[in-house]
């Protein structure tokens, strides 16, 4: 049995305190705990939410590490400074108004024992949505694939939110972590990456719960989604000529 250590890094940017503490709880509530928990705050330090924040996490989470980027840089950057200042060997992120399950980390390490070359080990989410249209099921379910090969990852997003994710802190740092130029999508385009180097294992069982108010939906902004898949499209473009299939389906998306 590998003796991991998970470094567990929430970021957060405007967030009201109900759902960070909620996020941050859950973590600290596993079954199988991290070795730390680092909260990188996205706020402007001057900012009245930056103050707050930092006094909350301090009086409510005293074992939480505090970090902040010293000015706004969005979460791509945020997350891979939380990585920078990691000391576990494995790393998992949660967005601030997620929660992660009380055995996510458990069963995830488990796939870790099985499989140690692993680059990354995923599983699936469950959404809550107040309006009509999204409203509690799996996501990721209908395309979900236990070992997705890089053509797979070419093809579809198999392994989804980074809320869930459990990722060797090695690999992230060699393959550059999350490219920020990127306006979307910057999780998928490092899937991509990692799993053109190194095996992706997945489970079916629900890892993470997300939360989405009213009018929010995981296809995010339009606009920002065709940029960063065209963007994904021109990086691996040779790729996706060896895989007409892949190709037609980056190109629908």
């Amino acid at each position: 049995m590998n003796q991991h250590t998970v470094t567990a890094i929430v970021t957060s940017y405007k967030r009201d305190w109900f759902f960070v503490d909620r996020a941050l709880r859950s973590i600290e509530e596993q079954t199988r705990p991290p070795l730390e928990i680092l909260l990188v705050d996205d706020n402007d330090p001057a900012s009245a939410e930056s103050k707050d924040l930092k006094e909350k996490v301090r009086e409510t989470h005293p074992a939480v590490r505090y970090l902040s980027q010293g000015k706004n840089m969005r979460v791509a950057r945020a997350r891979n400074f939380g990585v920078e200042n990691a000391r576990g060997d494995l790393v998992g992120f949660l967005d601030d108004d997620d929660e992660w399950v009380k055995d996510k980390l458990e069963k995830q390490l488990a796939l870790f024992d099985l499989h140690p070359d692993a680059g990354v080990v995923f599983g699936m989410g469950r959404i809550f949505s107040e309006d009509n249209v999204k409203h509690d099921y799996t996501w990721q379910h209908c395309i979900f694939k236990e070992h997705p090969s890089h053509v797979d990852m070419l093809a579809n997003d198999h392994v989804g939110s980074t809320s869930h994710p459990l990722i060797r802190r090695d690999v992230f740092l060699k393959l550059g972590g999350f490219r920020h130029e990127l306006p979307a999508v910057e999780d998928y385009d490092l899937w991509i990456r990692i799993s053109a180097q190194y095996p992706v294992w997945g489970t079916e069982d629900v890892l993470y719960l997300k939360y989405m108010p009213e009018g929010e939906h995981v296809s995010g902004n339009p606009k920002k989604l065709f940029q960063s898949y065209a963007a994904i499209r021109d990086a691996y473009l040779e790729a996706y000529r060896e895989h007409p299939q892949a190709h037609t389906n980056i190109l629908y998306n």
